[in-house]
This record gives structure tokens, sequence and C-alpha cells, in this order.
């Protein structure tokens, strides 16, 4: 009798539990892209559990339009991950949102009204990203109940009101991003809590109060009403990047040498800010956002002097600056006109007028890379590239350094030289720990070179190319990569001012280190890209990279990256150039097995394997003819860190 009632209670469940499953099934055959003969569990982007329930929905880059209506959330009660992006959702957010126990991602849509205050009930939700949407309206107030909550990103919306204190008081939360809305009121002490909050583009108005202790990594204020004192921004001695740009504040500017690990620093249009006055050292390693400048040599801040006392020195220094400056004149003519045998062999220790090359003393080192090199000989070189050689400069205190030297034919045509110019323009206004440093360049007659950071691992594709080297570079090592050339151009595309586009990523061009992490290298072609411009472009770039509409509109902009972006990870985890894959992708008839690189065993750890669908999802959104069907490589960081 015991064992009948024990079968007919596991029969029961059974029942239930088949019933559960064929209710999910019917749920997702009206709108689900992948729907199939086979079971649901089965189709792409479906997650289910041990038990066949569906647990995760994931969509990237496909056409729903206002479909969303068909999602019935009371059919999949075990669901705790919603991750639909790309794909034209119109329309509001379902109340039934609140049935779910984790909503980690639902953004880059259609969707606007207001956001649910449903959501608020969420408890278990760890990352929330509804941003670029067209939600208006305030926070909901009840967002101070997502306790576990740690990603908040709710920016380019409408969103309107204050930010809500309960916010601020979350314990677990550390990034917040809540740009280009219309929030007003003040931005709360407890926010310094946080390590990343983005702020920028809204009405928010009155006194910073960030309190001890600060976590702060990544302020980004610029572009609102604040006003006050900086001084409370003294105790974030954390700070990364700072961009207090248009704004009311008042007092003295902040001395960025109080800020250790400070790259970035925007104080510009605050016309209430004075300078600080001199101090011991120069501002070195920093971007000043000093914009629309053709800055050289050291940069001092100095406290504006009186008037009468600048017009006082004026009449004493200036006679003696022209005339001094007659004499140098007078100088060159003459040995101009006068030259001598000793003049031309090259005098290295007077290249000091013509070299910016510092050491880590601050020492001009010219002679220091030509010794090293022996006059550049071919016995050191390490690379070739289109219009220079790359060469390996051990110094003696046992530093090494690459130089990329442009070629003798090369320095003599305009394009080649002005490409030379141009990446040490655009590299002295780069600070990202992912794009590779340029430590200083010569610009010379008989020689003009660039001074890299070295890279031990040489390029990404040569990692690829090489078959012992591209099995220790093994999936999670490839997913880093990719994560770091992303993190690289979005900071290029969106942090930047005015945006950079590099126009030529490929493998060649992203260069490893000793620990296997990814740099973005090789600026000879990138181009500051105007608002006020239409940017048209002559064709540039490796061929199998180039974005196709480049061929046709010759318009160059940020989604051309992202679509070379794409290339790149596509190959980084397939092992070669994807070729005809690119087709086959954007028909979204291909399977993973088809584009993994058949060196490295098929991936059996499941994260691991996620990481890499994630991946290739987004790869396949960046590779999509219409560039306006591409995200944004801010969109793609978010997604490949999330």
């Amino acid at each position: 009798m015991m064992m009948m009632m024990l079968f007919f209670m596991l029969s029961q469940t059974i029942t239930a539990n088949d019933a559960n499953k064929s209710s999910e099934a019917k749920a997702l055959v009206g709108w689900w892209p992948y729907a199939n003969a086979s079971h649901h569990c089965n189709w792409k982007g479906i997650e289910c559990n041990k038990a066949g329930s569906v647990i995760g929905l994931s969509l990237l880059d496909n056409n729903l339009g206002g479909l969303h209506g068909s999602l019935d959330f009371y059919s999949f009660p075990s669901l705790v991950s919603l991750s639909i992006d790309y794909c034209g959702l119109e329309g509001s957010i379902p109340d039934q949102i609140g049935l779910l126990s984790n909503l980690t991602d639902l953004s880059t849509n259609k969707l606007n009204a207001s956001i649910p205050k449903e959501i608020g009930n969420l408890q278990n939700l760890f990352s929330l990203n509804l941003g670029d949407n067209n939600f208006d309206g305030p926070i909901p107030s009840n967002f101070g109940n997502l306790i576990l909550l740690d990603f908040l990103n709710l920016g380019k919306n409408s969103i309107s009101g204050h930010i809500p204190l309960d916010i601020a008081t979350l314990m677990n939360l550390t990034h917040v991003d809540l740009n280009h809305n219309s929030l007003v009121g003040p931005v709360h002490g407890n926010l310094s809590r946080l390590y990343y909050l983005d702020v920028s583009s809204n009405h928010l108005s009155s006194n910073l109060s960030f309190q001890y202790p600060c976590n702060l990594q990544h302020l980004d204020l610029s572009m609102n009403r604040m006003t006050g004192a900086l001084t409370t921004i003294l105790v974030c001695n954390n700070l990364q990047y700072l961009n207090l740009r248009s704004n009311n504040f008042v007092g003295e500017q902040l001395d960025t040498l109080k800020f250790t690990y400070l790259r970035f620093v925007n104080q510009s249009l605050n016309d209430n800010l004075t300078a600080i006055a001199p101090g011991p050292s120069s501002v070195q390693g920093i971007d000043i956002g000093l914009p629309s400048n053709t800055l050289s040599g050291q940069l001092t801040i100095k406290k504006h002097m009186p008037r009468n006392k600048l017009v006082h020195y004026l009449t004493i220094f200036l006679p003696i600056i022209l005339g001094f400056c007659f004499l140098i004149l007078l100088y060159a003519y003459y040995k101009k006109h006068n030259p001598t045998e000793k003049e031309i062999q090259p005098e290295t220790k007077k290249h000091g007028n013509v070299c910016s090359i510092l050491n880590y003393d601050g020492i001009i080192a010219y002679e220091d890379f030509i010794t090293a090199t022996e006059d550049f000989d071919l016995k050191y070189c390490i690379g070739t590239g289109g219009y220079g050689s790359v060469y390996e400069a051990k110094l003696l205190d046992g530093k090494t350094f690459a130089l990329k030297k442009l070629h003798r034919f090369e320095a003599k045509q305009p394009a080649f030289d002005q490409s030379f110019k141009n990446e040490i323009q655009v590299l002295t206004n780069l600070r990202h720990k992912n794009i590779v440093k340029l430590y200083g360049f010569c610009l010379h007659n008989k020689c003009n070179f660039l001074v890299y950071e070295y890279m031990e691992r040489g390029s990404l594709f040569c990692a690829l190319s090489n078959s012992e080297l591209a099995v220790e570079v093994d999936w999670m090592k490839r997913v880093n990569i990719i994560k770091d050339v992303a993190h690289a151009l979005a900071y290029m595309h969106h942090d930047c001012i005015p945006p950079i586009v590099h126009r030529d990523i490929s493998t060649n061009n992203i260069l490893l280190n000793s620990e296997m992490e990814g740099f973005v290298a090789d600026f000879g072609a990138a181009r500051l890209i105007d608002p006020d411009s239409s940017n048209h472009t002559a064709i540039v770039g490796t061929l199998g990279y180039i974005a196709p509409e480049l061929a046709y509109n010759m318009i160059v902009n940020e989604k051309c990256d992202v679509y070379s972006f794409g290339v790149v990870a596509l190959e980084t985890i397939g092992g070669k150039h994807p070729g005809d894959l690119l087709t086959s992708l954007n028909c979204r008839g291909i399977s993973l097995e088809d584009i993994l690189d058949k060196r490295l065993p098929y991936p059996t750890d499941k994260s691991i394997e996620k990481e890499i669908i994630r991946v290739c999802d987004v790869a396949a959104s960046c590779i999509l003819t219409n560039p306006k069907c591409r995200p944004t490589m801010r969109n793609v960081s978010q997604i490949l860190s999330c």
C-alpha cells in the first residue's frame, strides 16, 4: 500500500513537471526566433535546469518589435536570467516582470513608459541593465529593496526626478550609470562608496559632499549644474578617471598630483574655477583635459598673475626674448649656408631639440637607443609593418623597449610621414591600460622612430598562427584578450573628446604582453571624429577587416571599428580569419562547433562555454551589414563584462 502511494505521488509530480514544460514550450513558440521541432531546452539562447525548466532566456540582435507582449512570465516560474539586447523591443515592460527572481539584462531596445515598480520586488537581483531605451518618469523608490544589486545601468533614457537616497545605501552596489537623462537634485554623499559613477549630461545641482571612505575609481559629473568647491573629492584618492567638465564649480581647481592613480581629468568649462598655484613637480602621464591646444614640453599649472604685474614683466623680458630669438635665427641661417664636415655627422648629444624620448628618470635617451640597436642593425628587427620596422632595444639598465622606425624611403613620402606624425598625436593623448604606451619619439631628417612599451608575446596574429603558441592561448585567455580590446575601443569611442576611430583594427595590431593581456597598437591610420564634419575618408585598414559600407560611402565613424572588432573576436575564437563564416553568421546559419579553433579541446566547463557563446553572439552583432544595427563598443564592453 505504501509503495502504491509513493508511486502515485511520484506520478503526480512527473505529470506536473511535464505540464509545466509544455506550457513553457507553448509560451515560447509564438515569438522565439529559434523555435523548431526539438525540445525547447535545446533551442539556441535557452538554458534549462536539470529538471528541464527554463531558467535563462538570452537573445542578441533579433528584430522582435512589439512581440515581448507575447511573453507570458507566468509560464516561467523558474526563470532567473533574462537578457534581450538589440532586439528592437517596443512598448513597456509588463508588470509580470516582478515574478522573475533574477533579471540580469534588458537593454538597448525601444522600451518606453516608466520603469515598473515591480522590479523593486526582485530581491535576488544582481545586475540590472535598462540602458539605451526610452524610459521616462522617476526611478522607482523601492529600488532600495534590491539588497544584492551590484550593477545598475539606466543611462541614455529620459528618466526624471531625483536619485533615490535608498540607492546610495545599497551595500553591494559598485557600478551606477545614469548618464544622459533628466535627473535633478543632489549627488548623495554615500555614492562615494561605489567604484563607478557616471551621472553626466543631467540637470543635477548643489554641492558635493563625498564621504570617507571613498572607493570611486571612475567619476563623471560632466554636463550638469553642480556648484560649490571641489575639496570633498580629495577623499577619493583611488580615482583613475575624473570628468568635471561644464559645471558651475567654484574655488580652486583640484591638484592632480594628490591623486596617485589618476589617468584622465577634465576640469574645463567651469568659469568660476581658478588654476592652482605652482607646485614642486609638473603633471606628467595624465590627460589634463585642455582641448583644442597644441601644447608641447612640460606643463606646469600656475595661478593667474595680476594684470599690472604681468604687463610689468612683459616690458622687461619681451625685448630680451625677441633679441634672443633673433640671434638663434641668425645662427641657424649662418650654419645652413656654411656647412662643415663635422655637421654632416649626426651629433646625438644635440638631438634634445628634435627628440622627446624620456626614460624612467626623465633624461634624453636618444644615444641609449642607438647604442642598444647598434644603429638599427637588422639582427634587432622583430617585425615589419606598412611603413616601418620594429626593433627590440634592451638598455643597460635591463629595461626593454620597442622602436618603430620609419623606412628611409617612406620617410620622404608625405603620406607616410603624416601617418607617422598622426600616430604621435593620437597616442600622446591616450591613457588606457589596454592601449600600448608611447614613451617618446624622434623626428629627424635622418632618423624617425617611436619608442613603445615592449610586448613580449608579439602580435595576436603571430600567436594564433603558431600551432604551439596557439594551444598556450587557451579559451579563457582568448576571451580575456577580446575583452581587453573591447575596453580599449570603448574608451577611445566614448571617453575621448573628440572620439577616436582606429580604422585598422586587426589581429596584427593587437599585441600581447607576458601575461597574455591584449593591447591595441598601430595608430597610424587613427582619426579624430569631428561631429560637425561629414568625416569622409579614403579607404584605409587591413583587407578582410574593413567595414563593407566604406566601399560605397567613404564615411568613417565608430561603427567601422565595431565591424573590425567583430572580425578580430571571431578570428581569436576560431584561430584563423573567419572568411566565409562572416556571411554565414549574418544569416545565423552556423553552429558553435564550426567556429571554434580545432587545435583546442571543446570547452567542457559550462561557464567557459557560456563566455565563448557570449563572445560569438556579440561578434555576430558587430559584423552586421547595416552599421546602424551594430552595437556601440560601450555596449559591447558592458555585455562582455557581465
